[in-house]
């Protein structure tokens, strides 16, 4: 089963004009960074039945995740280690590090030449969701738990 989502441009933040996320039933949509946008985000996915994939540097954050979401310890600034977590065969990867836009450019990056087929970043400004933008991301506005679910529901409605 296919699910097609839209999500109409937002002054300031998406720099197209529309976003369309198209994935199977069984692809795995990759959480990044697991702080509290990431692991609300994470939490609220797994709720919606989507398979997700937790990752963060930090074991301590990781361990804060529910159980019943499949996490694992890596570096997204390292293209070795996203490798290694199967980040290349993820259908879309929401990239939660709000306090390091280098590490994001870097995931974003990374995550885009291995192949993911959708990657959405988080922006702190409009200007580095233009900078998010033109690596080939979709840059999200960082509102904690609400776009979380938002974001969750985005993904999983049919």
């Amino acid at each position: 089963m296919t699910r097609t989502d839209r999500i109409q441009r937002r002054d300031g933040w998406l720099a197209v004009d529309d976003l369309v996320l198209t994935t199977e039933a069984d692809d795995t949509v990759l959480v990044v960074g697991l702080g509290t946008f990431g692991r609300a985000l994470a939490t609220a996915l797994d709720r919606t039945g989507l398979p997700v994939l937790g990752l963060d540097h930090d074991p301590d954050r990781v361990a804060t995740v529910p159980d019943q979401v499949a996490t694992q310890v890596a570096d997204a600034t390292d293209p070795g280690s996203l490798a290694g977590a199967g980040a290349g065969s993820s259908a879309a990867a929401v990239i939660c590090m709000p306090h390091s836009f280098t590490a994001t450019i870097l995931a974003t990056t990374h995550l885009i030449e291995l192949g993911t087929q959708q990657v959405w970043a988080m922006a702190a400004t409009p200007g580095q969701a233009r900078i998010l933008h033109r690596l080939g991301a979709t840059p999200l506005d960082p509102y904690g738990d609400l776009a979380a679910h938002y974001v969750a529901n985005l993904l999983a409605s049919t």
